[in-house]
């Protein structure tokens, strides 16, 4: 049996939270297209987990890195429009639907939030290093990425789990 269709409002919060996302991709593409053409033509493209670069490779790989940070926010901010099309623990029912489809719905905002930051700090980190001859990342970042991506959905899967 399909799951019931039902439209989830989004508050005024839920807004803030996806024009911020999309904020940090525009910002990061500017600063990216704005310099591009005095970045090195190499460049760090790869850092181990205490952030010292351990990959180079072409400029063009940041376009890259850029693009993959957008495809993935337009594709969880879409996503949320189609509550009543995707898998959940349980089985969605008229009076379960609202409660499961607006903790899915901000369960995909909290991770594409993180997300957002995460590939808009490494995309204008990475040029930042670029123009200035740097190689090394924060190297607090990596915990840091991992708590705000895996926080958030540990929270929402177990929300969702226990009802």
């Amino acid at each position: 049996m399909p799951n019931p269709k039902g439209l989830i409002p989004n508050p005024p919060l839920d807004y803030a939270i996806d024009w911020l996302s999309a904020l940090l991709l525009v910002v990061s593409w500017s600063y990216l297209l704005f310099n591009y053409a005095e970045i090195p033509v190499t460049i760090p493209t790869h850092y181990n987990f205490e952030g010292v670069a351990d990959g180079f490779g072409e400029k063009s790989q940041l376009i890259v890195l850029l693009g993959i940070g957008t495809a993935i926010y337009v594709g969880l901010y879409i996503l949320n429009f189609f509550s009543h099309r995707r898998n959940f623990i349980a089985s969605i029912t008229e009076e379960n639907a609202f409660y499961h489809y607006s903790t899915a719905k901000n369960m995909l905002r909290m991770v594409n939030l993180p997300l957002a930051i995460t590939f808009s700090y490494l995309g204008s980190k990475a040029v930042h290093n670029a123009l200035n001859g740097a190689t090394d990342l924060d190297a607090w970042m990596s915990p840091v990425i991992l708590v705000l991506l895996f926080v958030p959905l540990t929270y929402y899967l177990f929300k969702l789990a226990k009802k």
